[in-house]
């Protein structure tokens, strides 16, 4: 099975249906051997800034679904009839969507990939974090050309992605994927 090509990861695999990719890769192709290393996890949001988590844990399998099953179990996300009492700690669910995140942040996304959704997340998160945005601060960022847009800005717009470049004369373009925070 082995690992996707650098120029295929973007195009391929790099959306928000990838866990549907997974499923459909894994229906066609059933790998040898699995190995799911949780030595230190990450909880909350993950993966751009996480909290990272001691675990000293790693997960071999035959059975895709069934590493998986016990990984999540142990995170705190129990499949059915699973119980690790033991090992169990209790993770922070990472919340993706921009969207609603602040009430002075607008974000307008029709269309972005997780990936790119969960950074900007992060970024506005720490933006908030070190006083950049708060609630005299408003800020709006478009991320992805396909979300509805109003006729008119209260400010100039963060314009986020190669996805987003037509709507550029907004405001700031920060092309490419958004920034990493920090």
């Amino acid at each position: 099975m082995g690992l996707p090509k650098d120029e295929d990861k973007r195009l391929r695999y790099h959306s928000e249906s990838l866990h549907q990719q997974l499923v459909d890769l894994l229906y066609d192709q059933k790998p040898d051997f699995v190995i799911e290393d949780a030595i230190v996890a990450a909880k909350g949001q993950g993966p751009v800034c996480p909290e990272p988590v001691q675990m000293n844990l790693l997960a071999f399998s035959k059975d895709v679904a069934a590493a998986d099953a016990v990984i999540s179990a142990i995170s705190g996300f129990p499949p059915e009839g699973i119980t690790m009492a033991e090992v169990r700690r209790v993770f922070k669910r990472a919340i993706y969507s921009p969207v609603g995140f602040l009430p002075n942040v607008e974000v307008y996304a029709g269309g972005a990939c997780v990936p790119c959704l969960g950074i900007l997340r992060s970024a506005i998160e720490q933006f908030r974090m070190e006083g950049a945005i708060g609630p005299a601060k408003n800020r709006t960022f478009l991320i992805q050309a396909t979300a509805p847009l109003p006729s008119r800005f209260k400010e100039k717009v963060v314009v986020i992605g190669d996805c987003a470049e037509k709507p550029k004369d907004l405001g700031i373009l920060v092309p490419g994927c958004p920034p990493s925070p920090g």
